[in-house]
């Protein structure tokens, strides 16, 4: 059973929220999508590099257009984070 959904935000936009507790340092997605190898960030790929996920110097992942990573938020008060590169996992209790 997935532990996120998607849904519309009370602050603006769509976020990920928990279905059922989620437990500090319990995975809550892997990132997947095609690799790309910029050197650097142009104009040209404005539109979906925002999205990027960096994996490495000049290296960075595209995510699916399915994927998690296109709902998540930035909070300044995060509860969760990166283990890795490309695992998303809960800070503390969701």
């Amino acid at each position: 059973m997935k532990k996120i959904y998607y849904d519309f935000s009370k602050i603006g936009g769509s976020g990920i929220f928990a279905k059922q507790f989620i437990y500090k340092d319990d995975i809550i997605f892997r990132t997947k999508g095609s690799r790309e190898i910029i050197h650097a960030y142009s104009r040209k790929f404005s539109p979906t590099g925002p999205n990027w996920v960096a994996i490495g110097k000049k290296r960075w992942l595209v995510p699916d257009s399915a994927s998690a990573w296109s709902y998540i938020n930035h909070s300044y008060n995060p509860n969760a984070g990166f283990n890795g590169a490309l695992t998303v996992v809960a800070m503390r209790t969701i």
